[in-house]
């Protein structure tokens, strides 16, 4: 097999180089950005996308950069709550602190 070309550096082509490198398979991974644009927003992670994650990443690295949701509120434009509830094993971690993780795992 020949070299995989990776196109951009966001959390999809950094969770491919972290399986590539785990599994010893060249690659290249292109990126326009420079390192400090680590705009963006956050991530919701079900329990399934932490069970993923871990078999390409130190979970406890990512645990130390988030925290679990207890509560989901959903609030009308006024403020007045809407709907509420209790959430299990929802986490949350901001762009910047995935691809960072993501990012010491790639040489």
């Amino acid at each position: 097999m020949g070299k995989v070309a990776i196109i951009g550096a966001g959390v999809s082509g950094l969770s491919m180089a972290n399986y590539l490198e785990k599994n010893n398979i060249d690659y290249h991974l292109y990126e326009r950005r420079t390192p400090n644009d680590l705009k963006g927003h956050g991530f919701i992670l079900p329990k399934e996308g932490i069970e993923f994650l871990s078999n390409i990443i130190n979970i406890d690295d990512l645990y130390e950069k988030g925290s679990f949701l207890k509560k989901y509120i959903h609030y009308s434009q006024n403020g007045e709550i809407i709907s509420e509830k209790d959430l299990d094993d929802v986490f949350v971690v901001s762009r910047s602190a995935l691809i960072e993780i993501l990012a010491n795992g790639v040489s």
